[in-house]
């Protein structure tokens, strides 16, 4: 193998990684951490085929932002009018039985950036049960995303990690110095959105990759990097090596 491959396989590797961990929890990690610019809870009030019109009643900020160093500001608009692409991706759902269609009255949870005039959907558009943030809850595409998110809505925006292992759903916190998880969803027990939350229940280290576990990722890509560099080195090693013999020769 000639070191352009190596390079090219090393290339290959780390970007399948790179897309893998994007895919796995991207886009809650975001909606959790400020990359919108408002996050809102609203009443639908006007729909129509490429029309959607939401009063706010509440807006809520995440205590962490993803990008520290340059958080986008939080917006705090009264009434929002989404995109015409917004509204027909939020038909389109329905349609294919992604959600439930939306009517007038609907109250709503949205994760929104400022388009124009407009907003489009950014990280999630759900149904809810209400306006109040303290209590409400939300459809989502599985039970299990739908208890993150009542859980990270719940509490004003204060609890933003969280963990999944299979289909138990624990939020993640550190107190004291010592990492605590609390099932807040445990998918063996009745189906369900409510995500009540089961306090104070301490569990081991979660197994599989959660929201905040991207360590996990660093240290497989380091792992993946030393062993490719070992093999470059290795190849290095027997080419100067069959130099030398060849030279001898």
């Amino acid at each position: 193998m000639k070191i352009r491959g190596i390079f090219v396989t090393v290339s290959a590797v780390l970007l399948i990684m790179s897309v893998h961990t994007a895919y796995a929890a991207d886009a809650e990690y975001r909606f959790t951490h400020n990359d919108h610019d408002t996050l809102i809870i609203g009443t639908v009030t006007e729909l129509g085929g490429d029309t959607m019109s939401i009063d706010v009643a509440d807006y809520i900020v995440s205590v962490r932002d993803l990008n520290v160093n340059a958080p986008k500001k939080q917006l705090r608009p009264k009434t929002v009018r989404l995109t015409e692409k917004s509204v027909k991706r939020l038909h389109e759902n329905a349609d294919s039985g992604w959600s439930t269609a939306f009517s007038v009255g609907d109250s709503v949870v949205a994760s929104l950036n400022k388009k124009g005039d407009k907003y489009e959907i950014a990280w999630g558009f759900f149904k809810s049960d209400g306006t109040d943030y303290k209590t409400l809850s939300v459809e989502a595409y599985s039970p299990s995303t739908a208890a993150m998110i009542k859980d990270f809505i719940n509490s004003g925006g204060k609890n933003t990690e969280f963990s999944f292992n299979g289909n138990i759903v624990s939020r993640v916190e550190m107190r004291d110095g010592k990492r605590i998880s609390t099932v807040i969803y445990n998918g063996t027990e009745a189906e369900s959105t409510s995500g009540e939350i089961s306090e104070g229940k301490r569990l081991p280290e979660p197994e599989s990759k959660g929201l905040s576990d991207y360590s996990a990722y660093a240290v497989v890509t380091a792992a993946v990097i030393a062993v490719l560099i070992k093999i470059i080195i290795k190849h290095c090693k027997n080419k100067n090596t069959a130099k030398k013999t060849g030279h001898n020769n």
